[in-house]
């Protein structure tokens, strides 16, 4: 297939439960996530499934999110009842100014074990271990975000799902985005 017939999509994950929740630590299903890692909340929940509604009659070969829960936690949902698997990647990751040092997502075995639509089998363009130093600021990602989107680009080619980062970054990833599929723009 050429990439000029590829569709991509980038979904950013659903509700974090600490942006409703000052206390979520304290919560049951908090054990073991970092400040930096939250799960979703209900309603993220709720929008999850929405979005895997909109996804439902729509052509998906591929699902890259964020190693974080919430990302994790929303791309399952949309990738259960299309049979496949996510494909975590820490080139997903939001600006890391962002997050703890290093940052606080679970190694993909961890994943697999919550989350039993993660893909083992996916080699990552970046780990916890590799990820580059960057500056504090949400630009600082962009060689970073770039390399990634390069790296899955040229090996998968049919349609995409990217789930991760927050809002502003988001915006930076879809410029590299298509920088990165139209080099000559």
């Amino acid at each position: 297939m050429s990439s000029s017939n590829r569709a991509i999509w980038v979904v950013r994950h659903a509700e974090r439960e600490d942006n409703i929740n000052k206390n979520w630590r304290n919560l049951p299903s908090a054990r073991g996530l970092t400040s930096d890692n939250p799960m979703l909340s209900e309603r993220g929940y709720l929008q999850a499934t929405e979005c895997a509604t909109r996804f439902k009659n729509i052509e998906i070969t591929n699902i890259f999110a964020s190693p974080y829960n919430r990302t994790i936690q929303t791309a399952s949902i949309i990738a259960k009842n299309k049979g496949l698997l996510v494909k975590p990647e820490a080139g997903l990751c939001e600006a890391l100014h962002h997050c703890e040092n290093p940052p606080g997502f679970w190694e993909t075995a961890k994943l697999k074990e919550k989350f039993p639509l993660v893909d083992c089998k996916y080699v990552p363009v970046f780990t916890k271990q590799t990820l580059p130093k960057e500056a504090f600021a949400d630009n600082a990602s962009l060689p970073r975000i770039r390399a990634t989107l390069t790296r899955i680009t040229e090996n998968y080619e049919d349609f995409i799902v990217f789930l991760g980062l927050k809002a502003a970054p988001t915006i930076i990833f879809a410029s590299e985005l298509l920088s990165v599929l139209n080099p000559q723009a």
